[in-house]
């Protein structure tokens, strides 16, 4: 699993003939940003701001505060590092008290705090978002978005206890392949599980806006558990919302995102749309679309069905009216042609039967020494508490325990 500034395991492009040179993600498309997200602004000193909704806690009220908490840090032993970047880490890790395995998401204050002191006042409520939204999928009862199981902080970090799944990233599978790209069935039931997530956010007016093949992962018996909701956005207005940022994206990174976004017009839920048939595009050719050109070309070389050059055609479509899932979103891509051998009633149970796959992220089980294996032993500190979330603490229900007073 990836976020922001989060790298692949091996820290390493790939390649695989003429696939895809590299995981994409959002910092490398964010060549020149000039002010922060959707709902922040630019100000002259903007370090000198206190945002609603943050409070800067006292240390003795933190060391309060964490003593009290159902969950904790010192309740999970790591395991084995899945990733790493320049805002934290996701680690695999054992939880002692149920003795399970989850994903701890880890996020370092002080790197949100950079960002907030060079303009994107929006950094820390993107954090809070990220876990609120996970609170709230819970409730939607959506087999198909990744389930946030507790959510804690420290003074130096941000930490996300998320379900484990072993089946790694659909990226990490499509480059495995040896071909390069996976069959037209495959990418279909993958295409579809992710249309399924999509069509739960979009009903409840929350756009994830990083839909790609990493964010993809796959749970132990195969099916698809879309991640990372770093930068999602909840509160979808009806007209839609505009980016606020200046992208100067070139080459691979350009085509994540369609051409309203990148401009700064007003984009909305059919932005998941056009990711998604990037990411379908991928999955059936290995290769990325080139902006402007026609996907169908490139996919009838491939052997692609009709349908399937059609669909990814639709939804990277220039212009937004006329782009499949505008303007209500993934709903409107269940009746394509593309998915007509779909049954939504059993996809939606879970009950088509995932391809064939490998599991990539095989866990050794055993605990890996601090400093060892690539797991970081330093933190970057600051002088004092730099923020502390307020509302952040969640516990689920596997994480029902008493607490520690």
């Amino acid at each position: 699993m990836q976020l922001p500034g989060i790298s692949a395991r091996n820290g390493t492009g790939v390649s695989h003939g003429n696939g895809i040179a590299q995981k994409l993600s959002l910092p490398s498309l964010l060549l020149s940003r000039r002010c922060s997200a959707d709902d922040g602004t630019c100000g002259s000193e903007p370090h000198q701001v206190i945002l609603p909704g943050f409070k800067e806690a006292p240390l003795e009220d933190e060391a309060e505060v964490v003593g009290q908490l159902a969950v904790c840090r010192d309740d999970f032993d790591v395991l084995e590092l899945l990733g790493q970047g320049g805002y934290g880490e996701v680690k695999l890790v054992r939880c002692r008290r149920d003795c399970q395995l989850y994903a701890m998401k880890a996020v370092e204050k002080a790197a949100l705090h950079e960002r907030y002191r060079v303009g994107d006042v929006a950094a820390r409520e993107r954090a809070q978002s990220e876990r609120d939204i996970g609170v709230r999928s819970q409730q939607w009862n959506c087999p198909f978005i990744i389930k946030l199981c507790a959510a804690f902080q420290t003074p130096e970090k941000l930490y996300y206890i998320l379900e484990y799944c072993p089946g790694g990233d659909l990226f990490d599978l499509l480059i495995a392949q040896d071909d390069g790209f996976f069959e037209e069935a495959d990418a279909r039931f993958y295409a579809a599980e992710v249309c399924l997530a999509l069509e739960h956010l979009h009903t409840h007016d929350t756009i994830h806006r990083d839909v790609k093949l990493e964010n993809m992962l796959l749970s132990a018996d195969g099916h698809v558990r879309l991640a990372d909701f770093g930068i999602a956005k909840a509160g979808l207005s009806p007209e839609g919302n505009r980016a606020s940022c200046t992208f100067c994206a070139t080459g691979q990174v350009a085509v994540l995102y369609p051409p309203e976004f990148r401009r700064g017009a007003l984009y909305g839920k059919d932005l998941d749309c056009w990711q998604l048939g990037v990411a379908t595009y991928c999955m059936l050719t290995g290769t990325l679309p080139k902006m402007g050109a026609c996907p169908k070309a490139r996919l009838g070389v491939h052997g692609c069905s009709s349908s399937a050059s059609d669909f990814c055609a639709h939804l990277l479509q220039i212009e937004r009216a006329a782009r499949l899932g505008y303007p209500e979103g993934a709903g409107l891509l269940k009746p394509h042609s593309f998915f007509q051998i779909v049954n939504w009633e059993t996809a939606e149970a879970q009950k088509l039967p995932p391809p064939k796959m490998a599991c990539l992220h095989n866990n050794t089980g055993k605990e890996l020494v601090s400093g060892v294996s690539g797991i970081r032993t330093t933190v970057r500190k600051a002088a004092g508490t730099l923020f502390w979330l307020q509302g952040f603490t969640f516990a689920g229900a596997s994480f029902a325990w008493a607490s520690r007073q």
